[in-house]
């Protein structure tokens, strides 16, 4: 990003899978660039089931923060943040 290169929203969901329970710090910096770079990685379906994810490895909070900023809310997103609260 110093070099004026824009990551994708393929980026995204790339980088979050790799992040562990441990690592909120990185995934908050994350959520962060992706709400400051636009709504359209924000808003992607891939990008948000990437970083709900982190219900599942118990990071509710900070998945449930993800799922109220959704705009469309999909079936798998549905059913990511229900089996992170299960």
């Amino acid at each position: 990003m110093k070099m004026g290169i824009k990551p994708s929203p393929v980026s995204f969901v790339n980088v979050f899978p790799a992040l562990s329970v441990r690592d909120l710090k990185n995934a908050n910096v994350l959520y962060g660039m992706l709400v400051k770079i636009g709504s359209e990685y924000v808003n992607g379906l891939f990008v948000e089931s990437s970083i709900i994810m982190f219900a599942e490895l118990g990071c509710v909070d900070f998945a449930r923060k993800v799922f109220d900023h959704c705009l469309e809310k999909k079936t798998e997103i549905w059913n990511t943040i229900i089996g992170g609260y299960v």
